[in-house]
């Protein structure tokens, strides 16, 4: 694990104090871990202390390849408070590797002790170079010994004092190779146990490429977190199938409602269009799950980064941004960051960095970074909001240059004048999409398919007639004409007691009053395409397509 290796060489190059961010639930597993990867190759192994509230100091004995047992210390009773504790370790006359649990309320917020914060500086100074005199002839010699403190705890965020006081890292759960073990060692033991149980073995349903599937639906899982949803799956399913991958998604999802976290659904209606769009995004499905060695080629690619959709409102961002969660197989974790702004300076962008570690968790995913031009409006003028956006952008921008996990960003924005040039930049996105209102082709495929949502379906000729009528209409007018034309026929069924029935005199009664935004405000489009001229264009643009014709849910083509 990267953060072990971290820890081993920062106490190594003489870091006295470093802490790690890391989940409650994995302490013992963490102490054995730091126990067996650190403190052995420093030489510290017999002298391991943790100390929690609770129990104050215990010796960490490791015991056979894994796990650990706690022993008491008579020397440390008694050391119940931080301040005491911490002055122990100081006086201990020994090399020793000391872990403190959930010592960091005292050193930031609003419990800090001024008492604590200067006793852990005091020993950021002083660890590095502890040692005893020795006097032995009449001369004295100083003997040196190593002394190491790691501070254990969820969510920590030490303020900017304590930089180089205490080194910081975060707990990385398993990688893939890692949960193939686990998963090994965890399906022998529910085989041995049904076996015990029923007289029969485990039934296991996984192919490879399976199991690899659910490998990566548990990365961003903890070893115990893994071990217990896979544990239910086999309560649940009696069985280890395909499944069992829904299932550890489904977990994983549920974990992480608890931090707020709004997990968008798959989109209730097909996409309509975007053939540029969609065909860019096929070539990369395979890219992005395997982050995979180009066959033939060579050479190893990386998984995409992402796309910026850019486009008025109603052309479908948002919808595309939904449906690339849905045929890459991921989760969608939506951000909208104008709704992460608060008046206190600086909370908007400590809550962004929480955000964006939660997608970091949950990789690999799809990040949906909503009207992100509202949000980053500000960045680049004066300074008027307290730097709130510039914090925005400047936290985004490192987070997309640094990121390591696989996390797919779709941003979406109304307007690109509205975005900083830095933002939108060549190198941050794979490719930047422009959205338009809809050719011929695209609206009879949008028309069809919110049709179908109401079962209906419109003769031919009805509608080449509608296509030819809603010219300039974007995707979200035509859905909402549609639905404008069902309860306009619904209601003149009710009134006449006839059967329900959806004609084409609704649809032009709708028409009638309904007026699309391209119509009502040609010179705001005109100027949006004028900005956008040199982007790729997510639909193939009505002049270059050769055949006017849709193909529809049957076999049939219609003459546009």
């Amino acid at each position: 694990m990267v953060w072990l290796d971290r820890m081993r060489n920062k106490f190594r190059a003489n870091v006295g104090i470093v802490s790690l961010d890391s989940p409650s639930s994995e302490v013992e597993d963490i102490v054995d871990a730091i126990a067996r990867n650190v403190a052995l190759p420093l030489e510290l192994q017999n002298s391991i202390f943790l100390w929690d509230f609770a129990k104050g100091f215990r010796k960490v004995i490791p015991v056979g390849n894994s796990g650990i047992e706690f022993e008491e210390v008579e020397e440390f009773e008694g050391c119940l408070d931080p301040v005491p504790a911490l002055d122990k370790m100081d006086k201990y006359p020994h090399s020793g590797l000391f872990i403190f649990r959930d010592i960091h309320p005292f050193l930031m917020g609003d419990r800090a002790e001024l008492v604590v914060i200067s006793a852990v500086k005091n020993l950021s100074r002083d660890l590095p170079n502890s040692g005893v005199m020795i006097e032995e002839g009449g001369e004295r010699t100083w003997t040196p010994f190593t002394k190491r403190m790691v501070i254990l705890g969820q969510d920590m965020s030490f303020p900017n004092d304590f930089f180089n006081v205490v080194h910081h890292l975060h707990y990385s759960p398993p990688e893939q190779r890692e949960l193939e073990e686990i998963t090994n060692l965890m399906l022998d033991e529910f085989n041995r146990k049904t076996v015990e149980a029923y007289g029969r073995e485990l039934e296991i349903n996984l192919s490879q490429s399976e199991r690899q599937r659910l490998h990566r639906a548990a990365l961003s899982l903890t070893k115990n977190e893994y071990q217990t949803a896979l544990q239910e799956a086999v309560i649940t399913y009696g069985a280890i199938d395909s499944r069992t991958i829904d299932f550890i998604n489904a977990w994983k999802i549920e974990k992480l409602l608890v931090y707020n976290v709004e997990f968008s659904a798959p989109p209730e209606v097909p996409v309509g269009g975007f053939d540029l769009l969609d065909a860019w995004i096929e070539e990369r499905v395979g890219l992005f799950h395997t982050q995979l060695e180009a066959k033939g080629a060579g050479v190893n690619l990386p998984p995409p980064k992402g796309i910026l959709l850019v486009g008025p409102p109603g052309t479908g961002k948002s919808l595309c941004a939904k449906s690339i969660g849905q045929r890459l197989g991921l989760p969608i974790v939506r951000i909208d960051i104008g709704g992460l702004f608060d008046s206190l300076v600086g909370e908007t962008g400590k809550k962004l960095r929480q955000m964006l570690r939660i997608a970091e968790t949950i990789s690999p995913c799809v990040l949906w970074l909503d009207e992100v031009d509202k949000a980053l409006a500000g960045a680049s003028g004066p300074v008027t909001d307290g730097g709130t956006a510039k914090d925005v952008l400047g936290t985004l921008l490192t987070w997309m240059a640094d990121r390591k996990a696989p996390v797919f960003v779709v941003a979406t924005a109304n307007r690109i004048d509205g975005l900083p040039s830095e933002f939108s930049r060549s190198g941050r996105f794979n490719a930047v999409f422009k959205l338009d209102v809809p050719t011929s082709k695209e609206r009879a495929q949008i028309l069809d398919i919110h049709l179908g949502k109401y079962e209906l379906r419109l003769p031919d000729t009805g509608l080449v007639e509608l296509v030819r009528s809603t010219k300039d209409w974007v995707g979200a007018e035509l859905a909402d004409m549609v639905e404008e034309a069902v309860v306009t026929a619904q209601s003149r069924c009710i009134k006449a007691s006839l059967p329900f029935a959806v004609e084409l005199q609704d649809f032009k009664k709708v028409l009638e009053r309904m007026v699309p935004q391209a119509q009502q405000s040609p010179e705001a489009f005109q100027e949006y395409r004028e900005h956008v001229k040199n982007f790729r264009p997510a639909s193939t643009p009505e002049e270059e397509v050769e055949k006017k014709t849709v193909a529809r849910t049957t076999t049939r083509n219609i003459k546009l």
